[in-house]
């Protein structure tokens, strides 16, 4: 958790570019009653200014303003910082202000916060110094005088139990919040009726005892809780030497693959410094998940892990995922195509990202309608990473046998070589080329296979059509001996043993 600084950085590419470091200390007054206060020995590690709220509140051709709020020794405070586009540096709008309702007195006090679309900031926080009055808030439009502010009701167990704030958002008309809090089903709260609301079918309320109905009327919440898909994680990960753990998530949504289908892209950070790279398949006749992990970086050497991650994108550029540790900051590129070198294993990776540019030869970055006027220029797979297109005997990625869908990429210069996930940390999907695949196998690609016969013997990894392809020449060729050798040496009988036939003599 940064103290007494705030870092702005401009993204460019892969780096961090730009980088301003701006002091924002507590004053020597909020520091000075803070120390008097003298809670524990830790009160001086505490009494400082600890950044607990980013908020971007404006974004214009000209410049991007962000609201910070910091903790400031127990005495919350606020104030606006903005960056220049045309030079990339940031400085300093506003002094600071009181920021009570904003961010927590304590920096152990988690807190979220956003502008949404209609210019009024939401926060989820803690109102008091002892964090019981926690709160999601929405603050009054700067630029109307009659807007009013908007709280939850205070002290009410039934909104908000000792909250642990996660994450904020809007989508459409709605804003969310996302919080872990005390569960009122399992400690003190009171005894869940049984059986419990919900759990039958009842269609008259009459029917119901007093107490279940007051019991639904104080935890709406609790009518059912959320279940994933086909009732399964869509990842697990297990446990490696160094125990590691997952820290954060991003999602890249609604991806537009080679097919014209959506796939979202999640990637999750590790406690270790690593970045997962994971794509998902609905196999709705089985009713599961096929999960495959598409990349595996070593962002931060040394186990350091990852604190926080964001998902940046510029209108008409590709995303990139901002990778924040405890000492270091990361700017990552969603795709490295460029890093594949063959067809097969351009295909294989299964990235929504990257196709196989059969014009230019390359392992090439689609996606959202890149390829709208060239549909049968790139070829992918996103579901099985095969594609009949690219013949499985180029792939250099490994053996046949291997899991899909892998790049291994150390980043960090201090970092040893990534490790492979453990085999059961994800579930693996695969099908046969369709027979609607088949047909799209090109007369350039049947030359290269059968020209690749006695590699593909040697490596064991011809997929099935090949085999039919080559069994099918050896035996005509087999049967094509064996009917001159049949006719020569008929022709040889006739010669050698004419008196055999004495009635054609005749």
């Amino acid at each position: 958790m940064r103290r007494d600084q705030v870092v702005g950085l401009t993204l460019d590419q892969q780096e961090a570019n730009n980088i301003t470091v701006m002091e924002w200390s507590a004053s020597s007054k909020a520091i000075e009653q803070c120390l008097a206060m003298g809670q524990s020995e830790g009160t001086q590690i505490l009494c400082k200014n600890y950044v607990r709220i980013l908020a971007i509140q404006r974004k214009d051709d000209q410049q991007t303003t962000v609201l910070v709020c910091g903790t400031h020794a127990f005495q919350p405070q606020y104030r606006k910082m903005g960056v220049s586009h045309h030079n990339g540096k940031w400085k300093w709008i506003s002094g600071p202000e009181e920021g009570k309702g904003l961010c927590p007195f304590h920096p152990g006090y988690n807190a979220t916060g956003f502008f949404a679309q209609d210019k009024r900031l939401y926060v989820g926080t803690v109102l008091d110094f002892g964090g019981i009055d926690p709160v999601i808030y929405r603050r009054p439009h700067e630029d109307d005088e009659k807007d009013h502010p908007l709280r939850t009701e205070q002290y009410d167990l039934k909104q908000l139990n000792e909250p642990h704030f996660v994450n904020s958002m809007e989508d459409d008309d709605y804003v969310y919040f996302f919080f872990r809090e005390r569960a009122c089903e399992v400690f003190q709260c009171g005894k869940v009726p049984d059986p419990r609301p919900g759990s039958t079918l009842v269609n008259d309320s009459t029917l119901l005892s007093e107490y279940a109905v007051n019991f639904i009327k104080l935890y709406p919440f609790m009518y059912d809780h959320v279940q994933p898909i086909y009732q399964e994680p869509i990842f697990v990960l297990s446990q490696d030497e160094n125990n590691a753990r997952l820290s954060r998530i991003v999602v890249d949504e609604n991806i537009t693959i080679e097919d014209g289908g959506i796939r979202d892209v999640i990637f999750v950070g590790t406690d270790d410094g690593r970045v997962l790279k994971i794509v998902y398949n609905e196999d709705e006749a089985a009713e599961k998940v096929n999960a495959v992990v598409v990349e595996e970086l070593e962002v931060f050497g040394n186990a350091k892990r990852v604190v926080n991650m964001y998902r940046y994108r510029e209108e008409g550029e590709p995303a990139k995922i901002v990778v924040i540790g405890d000492e270091q900051i990361k700017a990552l590129l969603v795709h490295r195509c460029d890093l594949v070198k063959s067809c097969s294993d351009c295909v294989k990776l299964q990235d929504p990202y990257c196709a196989w540019d059969t014009i230019d030869n390359h392992c090439a970055k689609v996606g959202n309608g890149s390829n709208e006027n060239k549909p049968f220029r790139y070829v992918q797979d996103v579901r099985s990473g095969k594609n009949l297109r690219c013949p499985e005997i180029m792939s250099h990625l490994g053996n046949a046998g291997e899991s899909k869908g892998m790049i291994l990429n150390a980043i960090s210069e201090d970092s040893e070589p990534a490790r492979r996930p453990q085999r059961n940390a994800t579930i693996v999907g695969s099908r046969l080329p369709s027979h609607s695949e088949s047909d799209g196998l090109l007369t350039s690609q049947k030359n290269e296979l059968f020209s690749a016969g006695p590699m593909a013997a040697t490596e064991g990894s011809l997929d099935e059509n090949g085999k039919i392809l080559i069994t099918a020449v050896v035996c005509s060729v087999v049967f094509l001996m064996a009917g001159f050798l049949a006719g020569f040496q008929f022709n040889r009988q006739c010669r050698t043993a004419p008196d055999s036939y004495p009635a054609l003599e005749k």
